[in-house]
């Protein structure tokens, strides 16, 4: 995707720039950018998330932007992007993660005092 846009690979740091690129992605691609929420107030950025909005769908791409819960979107993406906010696991949650993937690997059973949490 770089090389057809023909910059530095090294340029792709400036979100903006990474965006572009992005444009060029083939079908059935995935892409996650962190810590959206510090970009935003970027019209580069918004714009960008804009230009990958139609060909995404089109092959079936997508583009997850991850920020920390409570996150207000920018009235500028309300009506193009899906927010959904996923709380954080309890304690007993994550016990019971932590047992299903020891499980998962054929590991022996973590025992309650090792699954105790500070």
């Amino acid at each position: 995707m770089i090389s057809k846009i023909q910059i530095d690979a090294a340029a792709t740091t400036q979100l903006p720039i990474a965006l572009s690129a992005l444009e060029y992605a083939s079908e059935d691609v995935i892409c996650f950018v962190h810590n959206i929420h510090l970009f935003w107030a970027d019209p580069l950025v918004l714009q960008g998330i804009w230009n990958v909005r139609d060909s995404y769908k089109a092959n079936g791409n997508m583009l997850v932007l991850l920020s920390v819960l409570g996150t207000v979107l920018p009235p500028e993406l309300n009506n193009d992007v899906l927010a959904l906010e996923e709380p954080l696991p309890t304690r007993a949650e994550l016990k019971q993660i932590v047992k299903e993937c020891f499980g998962f690997a054929g590991a022996k059973t973590p025992t309650e005092e090792s699954l105790k949490v500070c």
